[in-house]
């Protein structure tokens, strides 16, 4: 019991404590130590000296417990909780061992633990005790409170009997309860999740205290459960907010700064540790201004030195410089803070990188100042050359702009840096080193697929790739090159050239965000080229059409003073089919005004009979654009109707554009007449080609009847002749030697008469079969044929026939012209005056004919002759000199004609003559 007063003493201490601060009712730093002071002093009073340095010793120990802790309110309940089971527990051992006590102790100690059990049962903790087994031997009534189940329902329940604690919190809570029942654990103090009667959720602070006999065996464990669940949701608000803000403070690169004004020492997050190049979260006032650009330093600490002064806050923009070497803006806000007496003594403050901000408000004041260049001038080329000179040295240290011309080859409009020399020099370069529209890469892709290039790095590799020889190599190292984007200038989706940006002696480098402006920038630019490229384009075209109307306009002048002038009568009409035009001849054939006959008012003129005929003839014309022709009856003005011949073609602009039709109507009536008269006579011509038919058959039979008689009368004269020529023969034979030589002489001139009669009926049949007679034609070589005919004819050995070559081929009919050489050759051998005479025949290659020619070297004819040769039974000489029938160039001159060709002579007395006649290369057609 000499422990009993100073254990309570100290329960009762936290319980007031623990009720304060539930209650958050505020007390000053010094409240703990009122509580102790009040324990110490009752342990004294019940209990004495020793029981009062055993509380001191319990006081400490709780003091420094306190001063661990944390700030918040759970924190301290936590201390407070765990405290009261370790006492809890250390006053059941003390029961455990003073269990020999008289009974007056004994009853003292039980009012102990009465008034023990009564200040837990009424503290805001839940109070559990379980046996060794872990079953339920207590269930206090803020546990019935806590999880909602009485006591009477639990009792004697192991927790897994019923449904307690989470399955994902089972694991860790198996491993708290074993460490206490096998004992390596007296005490500890656990997390879990547990469910409610009602199946909710609370998250639980469990303490827990295994009480163990003197073998060191359990007899109970005692847990206090305090509900943190609300401590944790408030928690977790917690933390989702810290990451809420790390998330805020990293997206838009911001930074939070502490700044101890009185000792110098500035501190801040992470974030800003790459803007500021500091070890983290330390460092001084002095190193921060070190980071910041030298031109700025001066106002940064001015400004911030004036609001320390002033106690006010300040927000300004300034630069530093970046661990990489970069410029970057940043953006700063302080408030300063003053202790009790007014003082400044810290500084809050947050910093955010601007630098995309101060970037992209440049590169919006430069496509302002560039749109406003390129809306101002519709010269191009001068503009994007002005534009060129804008980047420079703002955007780039090169700047660089090709167009592509209409056959596709980049031109080099403007090349620009800041020294002039180098200019000349970079224009000498690309002179030397055109672009090569194949190139895989560079202005040459850009240009071909309409694609930006970004180089953020330009390696010494990529230059040993790019350069064509050793030369260009060394050229392209020295301009130093560190990064290059090429864009595009596209209009409608066309390639209109490329801008080429290079940084090179800033050492500086595009990214991303450089691309996109460098695009918009092209993007503008590429549309005030295709503006000023469709202005001029425009301006071309008006002008063309002024010229284009002007010269229509004197055209429709020209044409309608041709059209009034013209004898014929012509007429218009536009696309909906209506007449919007007629001549003057028009207009005065029908005695009509122009308005009288626009539209369908010259369907008026039309003969009825006539008109659906013609309006359909001209809308079937006019539906499928084809040009039409009619004939009809038009009145003319003195009421007469006339036939006119209307032919109509359809109009179309330059572009194929259908724009109507246009015809002419010519007064046919008088060859409708003529037709009308051709017509009687094609019937008389009809009538008298049937008489003459029939004429032709009678021809025929009498040919026929002729040829029967021909062949009758050759056959019964021919009797008598050779009668006549036997019958001398056999008179001259049996009187042959009373004959004299008168007589002798006039029986061979009688023979010699028979034989010319004989041979003249010959004639006479075969010039009356000239072209009734036929045989199909054949391929004939003249030549061959010639060579035939002359070994065939009786010409004295010193008589010479020459054949000139090229003597053509031809398909004819072989006998008739066999039959026409031979003529001719054989009067050639027949009439020459000497018998070493001279022939020669030839050839001449006409159109459509062969013009052959047959000539000797005789005594010639008289030109009064030459038509007469060709007459039946006409000779030259005296038959009783030269035996001849006179039928020979008869049948010569009928052959030739029959087959189409002519025959002529050329001829003078003692000059020879020369027989020409053509023969057709085709044979005749029947």
């Amino acid at each position: 019991m000499r422990y009993g007063v100073p254990i309570v003493a100290v329960i009762l201490a936290l319980l007031i404590k623990l009720l304060v601060d539930t209650l958050n009712i505020n007390s000053d730093k010094n409240g703990y130590f009122s509580l102790i002071f009040m324990v110490i002093l009752i342990s004294v009073l019940y209990g004495g000296i020793k029981r009062g340095m055993l509380t001191s010793v319990l006081a400490a120990f709780l003091q420094v417990k306190k001063h661990q802790a944390t700030r918040s309110r759970e924190s301290k309940t936590t201390l407070a909780t765990a405290s009261v089971a370790s006492v809890v527990n250390t006053y059941r051992q003390k029961l455990q061992g003073d269990r020999a006590i008289p009974t007056q102790k004994q009853e003292t100690t039980q009012d102990a633990l009465q008034i023990l059990s009564f200040h837990l049962e009424n503290s805001p903790l839940a109070v559990i005790e379980w046996d060794s087994n872990f079953r339920v031997i207590k269930w206090s009534q803020q546990a019935e409170t806590l999880f909602g189940w009485e006591s009477d329902q639990l009792m004697g329940k192991h927790p897994s009997e019923w449904k307690f604690v989470l399955p994902e919190d089972l694991a860790s809570v198996n491993g708290v309860v074993s460490r206490l029942l096998n004992g390596s654990e007296r005490r500890n103090i656990s997390h879990n999740r547990n469910y409610t009667k009602d199946g909710s959720i609370v998250y639980c602070e469990w303490y827990n205290s295994a009480l163990v006999d003197e073998s060191g065996n359990v007899v109970s464990v005692l847990s206090l459960i305090l509900d943190i669940t609300e401590r944790q949701q408030t928690e977790t608000a917690l933390r989702k907010s810290e990451e809420r803000l790390r998330l805020s403070l990293d997206a838009g690169v911001m930074g939070i700064w502490d700044w101890n004004i009185l000792t110098g020492e500035l501190a801040w997050s992470d974030t800003l540790e790459p803007m500021n190049a500091i070890a983290t979260g330390s460092g001084t006032f002095a190193d921060f201004v070190e980071k910041i650009y030298p031109e700025d330093r001066e106002f940064v600490e001015k400004t911030i030195a004036q609001s320390v002064e002033q106690k006010t806050n300040y927000a300004i923009e300034f630069r530093i410089i970046s661990p990489n070497g970069d410029i970057c803006w940043m953006g700063g806000k302080g408030q300063v803070f003053c202790d009790e007496t007014g003082n400044a003594v810290r500084m809050l403050g947050v910093c955010m990188d601007i630098t995309e901000n101060k970037r992209s408000q440049a590169q919006q004041q430069f496509l302002v100042e560039a749109s406003t260049l390129l809306s101002n001038s519709l010269d191009y080329q001068t503009t994007l050359e002005t534009l060129a000179h804008l980047a420079v040295p703002h955007l780039a240290d090169w700047c660089c702009v090709d167009i592509l011309d209409e056959e596709q080859t980049p031109r080099r409009l403007a090349v620009i840096h800041v020294d002039p020399s180098k200019v000349e020099w970079a224009q000498q370069l690309h002179q030397r080193y055109p672009p090569d529209m194949n190139e895989p890469y560079g202005l040459a892709k850009v240009l071909r697929t309409g694609q930006a290039e970004l180089y953020p790095e330009i390696p010494d590799s990529l230059l040993v790739e790019v350069a064509r020889d050793a030369e260009q190599l060394e050229l392209l190292r020295q301009i130093g090159y560190t990064s290059a984007m090429i864009v595009p200038l596209v209009a409608r989706g066309r390639t209109l050239g490329a801008i080429t940006f290079v940084w090179a002696e800033s050492n500086r480098h595009y990214n991303e965000s450089d691309l996109i402006f460098a695009s918009e920038l092209a993007r503008r630019a590429a549309l005030a080229v295709d503006n000023a490229r469709l202005f001029q384009t425009v301006e071309q075209e008006l002008t063309e059409r002024k010229r284009s109307q002007a010269a229509l306009q004197e055209s429709e002048e020209r044409f309608r003073t041709m059209a009034d002038s013209a004898p014929v009568l012509l007429w218009m009409s536009g696309t909906d089919g209506l007449c919007n035009f007629f001549n003057q001849s028009w207009l005065t054939f029908g005695g009509r005004t122009l308005e009288q006959e626009m539209g369908n008012g010259w369907t008026q003129g039309v003969h009825p009979d006539d008109f659906q005929r013609c309006l359909d003839t001209y809308m079937t014309a006019f539906h499928v654009r084809e040009n039409f022709q009619m004939e009809y009856r038009l009145l003319r003005a003195d009421g007469e109707y006339r036939w006119v011949l209307d032919t109509g073609r359809p109009r179309f602009t330059p572009d194929g554009t259908f724009a109507g039709y246009i015809g002419s109507c010519v007064d046919i009536s008088e060859r409708k007449k003529a037709e009308e008269d051709l017509l009687a006579r094609a019937e008389e011509l009809a009538r008298l080609s049937g008489i003459l038919a029939q004429t032709n058959a009678d021809l025929e039979k009498r040919n026929k009847e002729l040829d029967q008689f021909a062949y009758i009368v050759s056959h019964d004269l021919k009797a008598p002749l050779r009668a006549i020529a036997n019958l001398s023969t056999w008179i001259e034979e049996d009187i042959e030697d009373k004959l004299d030589l008168e007589t002798r002489r006039n029986m061979d001139l009688l023979r010699g008469r028979v034989h010319r009669m004989e041979a003249l009926i010959n004639a006479l049949l075969q010039y009356s079969r000239v072209g009734r007679v036929s045989k199909p034609p054949e391929l004939v070589n003249v030549a061959t044929l010639l060579t035939n005919i002359i070994g065939s004819l009786p010409a004295p050995p010193t008589f010479t026939i020459t054949i000139e070559p090229e003597m053509p081929t031809l398909f004819t009919g072989r006998l008739l012209l066999e039959q026409v050489f031979a003529n001719l050759l054989s009067n050639c051998i027949k009439h020459h005056p000497r018998s070493e005479g001279n022939v020669t025949i030839s050839v001449q290659n006409r159109e459509t004919c062969y013009e052959f020619a047959v000539a000797d070297d005789g005594n010639g004819i008289a030109p009064q002759y030459h038509e007469k040769v060709f007459v039946m039974f006409q000779t030259l000489e005296a038959r009783d000199k030269v035996e001849n029938t006179g039928v020979g160039l008869a049948i010569v001159k009928k052959i030739i004609e029959q087959q189409g060709g002519t025959i002529w002579l050329k001829s003078q007395l003692g000059q020879g003559a020369t027989f020409y006649f053509t023969w057709p290369k085709q044979p005749k057609s029947k």
